[in-house]
């Protein structure tokens, strides 16, 4: 046996290393597909909602379901996009006027209106102290085929007198009297009676403060209001005399009514004062 051999035998044998298993490198998934799936939640793209919205108007027709009666910014071409999201219902004021005729004689907001069936008219009251009477007139258009009808709102008068916001309108049972009301505690009485609607008489001596409702007797010339003074007030809507008051809220009178089944002999009133009383001022 040679030198080299003897030295080789006499160092000590190495063991031979294993060889390492190979690791199967795993994907890294994508920071927002973890969030995704940690919280349930999916963005999608815009041509996936508008596929999305597509399909739930299908089912829609096939279950024969009524769609919205509201205009969507998807739907209609008014609005600011960039102020609206997609679907987001448009104010009233951005929805198509529906309405088949408007009086515009008010400058400022309307606050009241009524209609009298004696002169088959409107009055309406508003901010800027005007009242006026006006009438719906239902006539013939003459059109390239046929005749159509359509209304018309015109002015018929305005009632003058108020210094202050008309806020309460009503007609007396008979509806032969019209008696309005303003922030200045003043109540004009005008007479259905004459087509120019005049002035009747005036009740101003009642509450000093501002005045939340005005209702009629159902059987007899008598007005009722009251208000920011606590109490109701009982006046003749024929001649404006004061006839009485009734004392009892211990805050403003928000509301008030003669009762029909006894004929108007009974007032109920609501408060702010969370009570709602019953009165007799004319006795049974």
């Amino acid at each position: 046996m040679s030198d080299k051999q003897d030295e080789n035998k006499d160092q000590p044998t190495q063991p031979e290393q294993a060889e390492e298993p190979a690791v199967r490198e795993q994907p890294v998934e994508d920071s927002k597909s973890q969030e995704a799936e940690e919280d349930d939640v999916i963005e999608l793209t815009p041509e996936q909602m508008m596929a999305l919205e597509l399909n739930h108007k299908m089912q829609n027709e096939e279950l024969g379901e009524d769609e919205s009666d509201f205009q969507t910014v998807g739907e209609s071409d008014l609005g600011d996009e960039e102020e609206l999201e997609e679907g987001e219902i448009l104010e009233q004021g951005q929805i198509e006027d529906d309405s088949i005729q408007k009086f515009t004689e008010h400058k400022e907001s309307v606050l009241s209106i009524t209609y009298s069936a004696v002169q088959d008219k409107f009055i309406s009251g508003d901010l800027n102290d005007k009242a006026y009477v006006w009438e719906l007139e239902d006539r013939e258009v003459e059109g390239e085929e046929e005749k159509t009808r359509e209304l018309k709102a015109s002015k018929v008068t305005s009632l003058e007198g108020h210094t202050e916001s008309v806020d309460l309108i009503q007609v007396s049972y008979d509806g032969k009297l019209l008696v309005t009301g303003g922030n200045n505690q003043v109540f004009r009485i005008w007479n259905c009676e004459d087509s120019t609607l005049p002035a009747k008489s005036v009740f101003k001596d009642g509450p000093a403060e501002d005045m939340y409702f005005l209702s009629m007797h159902p059987n007899g010339n008598v007005g009722l209001t009251g208000g920011k003074d606590n109490m109701l007030w009982m006046f003749d809507s024929g001649n404006g005399k004061f006839l009485s008051c009734f004392m009892g809220h211990e805050d403003e009178v928000l509301h008030g009514m003669f009762t029909r089944a006894d004929k108007g002999k009974t007032v109920v009133s609501s408060s702010a004062d969370c009570s709602v009383k019953v009165w007799a001022p004319i006795k049974q």
